[in-house]
């Protein structure tokens, strides 16, 4: 027996959810998988109330209840009267009570008239997806949260009657979502193959440019080597090879003799330096001892 509310014309509902259904898009298939989902929950309500107080008492129409929803009914009746849950490490059947059930329904009511299963908040859709395509929102540009997400879905190349929009969140039906978060992998694939391909050619280049560079530094080498061998068995070539060693050594007594110079110079600046510490010395002992003479003078008169 269906509870009826006086002031509510069931039909009058019916025909006005049905609308509702037309104007947000859901196919005839959508419709009666909705029905088919709703009306044995409905069905079931006062069957499941009495069979929580008693076990025995079977739940009218259960398999047919059942079986619309796609369920084995003795499973869908031990789900929502006496499930098992989680103490501890243990699994344990739990009783419910009639407001409990009620509340099982209620939720499973809940998750089968959601006309659309996700949505998200403008500014985090737009976080999220603006990579699918930035020239629709400039860099920089301050827009509206709400008609950015506008903007930018109504540039992507998908059925624009999968969505709609709130008044701060956009809602999408079954699977539009999955198809934007494929969009989003390409196009972060696409992005991520174009950077290494960018690292690679520029790898690429700089190896490139140490190779051209040993190349050139071996052809210097060659060319020096080649000229060498030309030039070696020359009269005055063997001559620069025999005066070469006496050039080193001219230029080792030199630079000796240079050595020697500036040592005699320190050695006389510092000889320099000496006497006159040694001045100082005298000239501080000296005045050390007619500051005394001073102080005994001084200590005399006053006696």
């Amino acid at each position: 027996m269906f509870t009826t509310v006086p002031s509510i014309n069931d039909a009058e509902e019916l025909m006005a959810t049905d609308e509702a259904f037309d104007v947000l898009g859901f196919t005839q298939e959508e419709k009666n998988s909705v029905y088919k989902l709703t009306d044995p929950l409905v069905r079931s309500v006062t069957g499941l109330r009495r069979h929580a107080h008693n076990m025995d008492v079977p739940v009218p129409d259960a398999d047919k209840s059942a079986y619309l929803m796609g369920l084995n009914s003795a499973d869908l009746i031990k789900g929502l009267c006496h499930p098992r849950v989680k103490v501890g490490n243990e699994w344990v059947t739990k009783g419910q009570n009639v407001q409990q059930v009620y509340y099982a329904i209620g939720a499973l009511s809940k998750a089968v008239c959601s006309c659309f299963t996700a949505r998200i908040i403008f500014s985090f859709y737009l976080l999220r997806y603006r990579i699918l395509n930035p020239a629709a929102i400039p860099e920089g540009q301050f827009i509206d949260s709400k008609k950015g997400a506008e903007k930018l879905l109504g540039s992507l190349d998908i059925d624009h009657n999968q969505y709609k929009f709130g008044h701060t969140k956009v809602f999408f039906k079954a699977g539009l979502l999955g198809q934007l978060e494929e969009m989003r992998d390409d196009r972060l694939s696409l992005i991520i193959t174009g950077i290494q391909a960018r690292s690679r050619g520029l790898l690429a280049r700089v190896e490139f440019q140490k190779i051209v560079e040993r190349r050139d530094a071996l052809l210097v080498i060659q060319w020096n080597i080649r000229a060498f061998m030309g030039v070696k068995n020359w009269p005055w070539m063997k001559l620069y090879f025999k005066i070469k060693p006496l050039l080193r050594s001219a230029e080792a007594e030199k630079e000796m003799a240079n050595m020697k110079e500036e040592f005699l110079k320190l050695k006389e600046a510092y000889a320099k330096s000496e006497a006159r510490r040694k001045e100082l010395e005298e000239k501080m002992v000296t005045l050390l001892q007619e500051k005394n003479d001073l102080q005994l003078q001084v200590q005399g008169g006053a006696r």
